[in-house]
């Protein structure tokens, strides 16, 4: 009889280390994606744009950075707001308009 309930509480035991030691690894697991996601973010803020798509790109976008381009008032920061937004749902499209510099009068 004791027998058996020192095996007991030596299951249970192990049972409860065994799901906490989950439980650490799940939240190690989300702080190093949130990580990731952060560090994404940042070199994407950072990256500098070396050029423009399509014929009558814009010029003035090279060599900026596209955290200056989103902060900036050619793009406004409802542009940015809409990213941001996608963003939270987990992801998404932003459909947005850019003029083409060659047919702006």
């Amino acid at each position: 009889m004791v027998a058996a309930l020192a095996l007991t509480l030596a299951l249970t035991l192990t049972l409860t280390l065994a799901l906490a030691l989950t439980l650490a690894l799940a939240l190690t697991l989300a702080l190093t994606l949130a990580l990731a996601l952060a560090l994404a973010l940042a070199l994407a803020l950072a990256s500098t744009v070396m050029l423009t798509p399509g014929p009558g790109g814009d010029a003035a976008l090279v060599g900026r950075t596209l955290g200056d381009i989103m902060g900036s008032e050619e793009m406004g920061a409802a542009l940015h707001a809409r990213f941001i937004a996608a963003a939270d749902k987990g992801g998404g499209w932003v459909s947005y308009q850019q003029p083409c510099p060659c047919s702006t009068p």
